[in-house]
């Protein structure tokens, strides 16, 4: 029996001696896409751009509920130009989060489980934020924008510098968590305010958010760098860009066609006019 436990003891030392040399070697490098990867986009892919396409579908409908403002003249247009801003201002961080998921499935090998799952918790992220989105500039609907934007690049990017281990993507990983990080301060601080001075926090997380990218994320002792950057399958992000935009054509048809079909009047309006154009 004695023998028996200190053999079983030995094995779970030796597997977790395995697992730590694993890790500590980079077990993402293992990840990264090689030359013979599929560059076709994968149905976890499919249900993220469809979770994206239902945030901006939320955005646009509450952009137009802020151009038209009860009790304006139709000549008073500073309102619905503060309307256009904040739908502009929300879409960045929108568009943020799905061009860091698609450089992740791009960079990486979108196949295996621990990218499948990034991806879900990044769509189910998605999902929160639009739902936020009618409500993101008048309380809570601001800070659960803001939480959940900022947990989810930052929190990703953490595991992937962890599991990438001492590979040279690891500094690119790092710099870029550090400058998200500094994004998200902003976005959170934004969310805990109301006004003009959640606006101006918002503004200024948007400029460190696509500043710092465009500057290659910047680090004293951990340099800069831009061309790592989009190192990546460029089949598979330009079928991630004509997956999105075939979806939300697709969600503009739909809408205008049940828009036309419960119209009472004949054909010939405005509607049609939209439906054509679709």
């Amino acid at each position: 029996m004695i023998v028996a436990v200190r053999l079983r003891a030995m094995r779970c030392d030796g597997r977790v001696a395995r697992d730590r040399e694993r890790w500590s070697r980079g077990y993402g490098v293992a990840l990264l896409r090689k030359r013979e990867s599929a560059q076709q986009a994968t149905y976890v892919e499919l249900f993220f751009d469809l979770v994206m396409v239902f945030a901006l579908n939320r955005l646009l409908s509450s952009g137009v509920a802020d151009l038209e403002v009860p009790g304006q003249a139709p000549a008073d247009y500073l309102a619905r130009w503060a309307g256009l801003g904040r739908t502009l201002l929300l879409f960045a961080p929108l568009l943020w989060t799905w061009t860091i998921t698609a450089y992740l499935t791009a960079r990486f090998d979108p196949r295996t489980p621990a990218l499948q799952r990034s991806t879900l918790v990044a769509a189910f992220a998605v999902l929160i934020m639009g739902t936020s989105v009618p409500h993101a500039f008048d309380g809570a609907g601001g800070l659960s924008f803001a939480l959940v934007y900022t947990l989810n690049q930052v929190g990703r990017l953490l595991i992937f510098v962890y599991i990438i281990g001492a590979h040279p993507l690891g500094r690119l990983y790092v710099r870029a968590t550090v400058w998200l990080a500094v994004g998200g301060a902003f976005w959170i601080l934004g969310g805990l305010t109301t006004g003009g001075a959640q606006v101006v926090l918002w503004i200024l997380a948007v400029i460190v958010d696509f500043g710092a990218a465009r500057l290659g994320w910047p680090l004293p002792r951990l340099g800069r760098g831009r061309q790592a950057v989009w190192e990546m399958a460029p089949h598979h992000l330009a079928e991630r860009y004509q997956q999105l935009m075939l979806i939300a054509l697709g969600e503009t048809i739909l809408a205008v066609g049940i828009t036309f079909t419960t119209n009472k009047d004949r054909p010939g309006g405005y509607e049609s006019l939209g439906l054509l154009t679709a």
